[in-house]
């Protein structure tokens, strides 16, 4: 899972500060304040390891994320030679019996059995290249670092310079081998921007006279951290964007085995027909220890949320399905999807992306198009999910969505709650540049350090409404006053 992620000079964040990823992390604050940003940092990476575009270290066009050039997604949009940016990512990773020793040297003893939590840390910085003429974005900078509690694994930091690479190893990594120590090294060769080996110029040349460099692959204890913060991020980061598709009465069935429902829920109803009768670990539905089937989920979280029930998948021929939902009348009356409340299409996606499996779920606007009364009861089923292992990343401008989670802290009575959840508010200091500001809520369900502009509207409007209203009366009081006078 992720843990944390940190972005400097990416688009709007100047500086986002180490941020803290927990089963319920939610993005608050003004439009164009930077919530976006700080998901796209992520999508960005994302996108670039999904990618089949060969030498490329950053994919800047893709489905996710679109730009011409890095410069594009630079705070400022300097110019190309001054265009830099840098992400930082940290994954937990759990050893299971005392072979993480080897790693960290000095670390308390488990049993075979046991499990152990460690963390990775990759910080990345691009900048772009003009060389020959064409702008690209290069990987400048790479360092990995590991930690368990207080002790440091083994690492490795590589710098770019004009005619090679700087690399440092650090912890109980292996030297290079005697017959390349203190030769330069030419290139890092790369998955993306995730080193794999090491060229080094060797002493061996060819029949042209030209060095032939040596590949050296990257000590294990290396490449398998790098590994599992490569898998993390292509695997285990969903994405589903404010802008969804619109509902159709019948689905053309294209391929098998789709692992994304797309950043606009896309393929939503096609997995869902895949998939509808898979097994998941979905807790209100568990019956002596089986797993409910993801329809049967589907229906009863549309229930709690509140926007409808009945959900059934049903095919027309081999390639043609159809989403429908029951409707008032004689038992077997069915409508399909495009012909109920809207909310309910936009809302399908939102839930199904929530069921599938244990990865990081980030939305945007999940609660778009829905009731206040649903938006608040969609915090809830995120919440009951969030207990089953599930992490998510929300941005939301929803008052009803936020007050709920702090209505459920309040009245939880184990305290764990509070913990699960953190609610960060991204708006713009004095000097121009976001500030991610962490949210402290006590267990009474109480913002402790509320900002000055977070979530006003509501308490405004009341306000308003009362000063207009003792305004209005007073005016009639005196209105009367007057009149009875001229009597």
């Amino acid at each position: 899972m992720i843990k944390r992620f940190r972005v400097v000079n990416f688009k709007a964040i100047h500086d986002s500060g180490p941020i803290d990823i927990r089963p319920i992390t939610v993005l608050a604050g003004p439009n164009s304040s930077g919530k976006s940003s700080l998901i796209q940092s992520l999508l960005l990476l994302k996108q670039t390891l999904a990618s089949d575009k060969p030498g490329v270290d950053l994919d800047l066009d893709g489905p996710l994320v679109q730009a011409t050039s890095l410069s594009d997604l630079v705070l400022g949009k300097p110019a190309a030679a001054d265009a830099s940016t840098s992400i930082d990512i940290t994954i937990t990773s759990r050893f299971q019996g005392p072979g993480y020793q080897e790693l960290f040297p000095g670390a308390p003893a488990i049993g075979e059995s046991d499990t152990i939590a460690a963390y990775a840390t990759i910080s990345l910085t691009f900048a772009s290249d003009v060389t020959g003429g064409t702008e690209k974005a290069v990987l400048s900078n790479f360092s990995l670092s590991q930690q368990l509690r207080d002790i440091t694994g083994p690492g490795i930091a590589i710098t770019r310079r004009r005619d090679g690479f700087d690399v440092k190893l650090t912890g109980r990594v292996p030297p290079l081998p005697k017959e390349y120590r203190g030769r330069l090294i030419v290139d890092v060769p790369r998955e993306h921007f995730l080193p794999v080996a090491l060229s080094v110029d060797s002493a061996q040349e060819e029949a042209t006279g030209h060095r032939v460099p040596a590949y050296l692959p990257l000590p294990s204890m290396l490449s398998s951290a790098i590994q599992l913060v490569g898998h993390q991020l292509t695997n285990h980061v969903d994405y589903l964007g404010p802008f969804r598709e619109q509902p159709r009465r019948a689905y053309l069935h294209s391929a098998t085995g789709l692992r994304d429902i797309g950043p606009r829920g896309e393929y939503a109803a096609q997995i869902l027909w895949d998939e509808r009768n898979s097994r998941i670990d979905y807790p209100p539905l568990v019956r002596r220890r089986r797993q409910p089937k993801l329809i049967d989920a589907m229906n009863d979280a549309l229930t709690r949320i509140g926007v409808g029930h009945g959900l059934r998948v049903q095919s027309i021929g081999e390639t043609v399905y159809q989403l429908l939902f029951p409707i008032n009348g004689p038992r077997d009356r069915t409508v399909t999807i495009a012909d109920v409340g809207f909310g309910l299409s936009q809302l399908l996606p939102v839930v199904l992306l929530a069921l599938r499996g244990q990865s990081l779920k980030i939305y945007e606007q999940p609660e778009i198009h829905l009731h206040p009364r649903s938006q608040a009861n969609l915090a809830d089923f995120f919440v009951m999910l969030s207990d089953a292992g599930r992490q998510f990343l929300i941005e939301t401008h929803s008052d009803h969505f936020i007050n709920r989670l702090r209505r459920r802290i309040a009245e939880d009575a184990s305290g764990t709650l509070r913990d699960r959840v953190q609610i960060l508010f991204v708006h713009r200091r004095g000097d121009g540049g976001p500030m991610v500001e962490p949210l402290e809520v006590d267990e009474y369900g109480n913002i402790i350090n509320w900002p000055e502009d977070f979530l006003p509207e509501a308490a405004d409007e009341a306000a308003a409404i009362v000063r207009a209203g003792v305004a209005k009366r007073q005016m009639e009081k005196l209105d009367a006053t007057t009149n009875d006078k001229s009597c």
